[in-house]
């Protein structure tokens, strides 16, 4: 969930530059232009056999999701709607599509997927709070999601298809999750740091509590834009490096005026 995205394999780093895609090579990490366009494009992501990049492109009214296919260059609409939607993520069989709804006609952002070969969209997840940036399983039976339900970012794990049922996975505050490699362990930032639970889906989940893995600076947004390498080892993170600038020093200047005035009646 961010300007890149690994392919399965690792070997290829797809990155999203405004009106272009490129990618990068590994390890050489040599860059490749891949789609230009005349449109605003927001978020981008390799299908799991790395042949297929969605997108998601505002060349009509709202922002909508469309299939580019790297062996042809040839591309075709996805999802067309009255709202506007960011993909977050494939299924691990690549037949879906889960992305972000912004629905203009209530608060908030809802999750919901759409099938590869037929365009229908279903809701996963619509209630009142945000819930966004769904995260789906190695196996395709679990999905990982932050939700603002109780007034503040946490992550939450929950079955596909919806149940009804989920399970906190953060403790104080998490957002942005991602799963490891494995399925057993799900990641998500909290603050200043990055963290992973382990995990051990089945009929009710055991999750275990959350364990710092390193600090990253958001550098002066809430969430830092991050993605696990496919070993689960290393990491890709957009954040802010070294010490901040100090602020310029203000110089506070009170009776500017009659200061002005004294200073002109000396001269004349």
């Amino acid at each position: 969930q961010g300007p890149w995205d690994w392919s399965v394999d690792g070997k290829y780093l797809l990155v999203r530059k405004e009106r272009e895609l490129w990618y990068l090579t590994m390890p050489d990490r040599k860059a490749h232009p891949l789609l230009q366009s005349q449109w605003l494009i927001r978020n981008a992501q390799f299908s799991p056999d790395g042949t297929q990049v969605v997108y998601s492109s505002t060349r009509k009214r709202y922002a909508d999701l469309y299939i580019y296919d790297t062996r042809t260059g040839t591309e075709h609409p996805l999802l067309i709607t009255e709202y506007d939607k960011t993909p977050t993520c494939w299924s691990s069989d690549g037949q879906l599509v889960f992305y972000n709804a912004g629905r203009r006609t209530k608060a908030g952002t809802d999750i919901e997927y759409v099938s590869v070969a037929d365009g229908k969209a279903h809701t996963y997840l619509a209630t009142d709070a945000i819930e966004s940036l769904a995260s789906t399983s190695p196996d395709g039976k679990w999905v990982a999601y932050q939700s603002f339900e109780s007034g503040n970012f946490q992550v939450y794990l929950a079955p596909f298809p919806w149940t009804g049922g989920k399970w906190q996975v953060s403790i104080a505050g998490g957002a942005v999750p991602h799963w490891g490699g494995n399925g057993k362990e799900i990641l998500f930032q909290n603050s200043d740091a990055l963290w992973t639970v382990p995990v051990h889906p089945g009929p009710t989940p055991d999750i275990g509590l959350p364990v710092r893995l390193f600090e990253v600076r958001p550098n002066g947004v809430t969430n830092v834009l991050y993605t696990a390498l496919p070993d689960g080892q290393h990491f890709l993170i957009n954040q802010g490096t070294g010490d901040d600038p100090p602020p310029q020093p203000l110089t506070l200047v009170q009776h500017f005026d009659s200061e002005l005035r004294a200073a002109e009646d000396r001269h004349e």
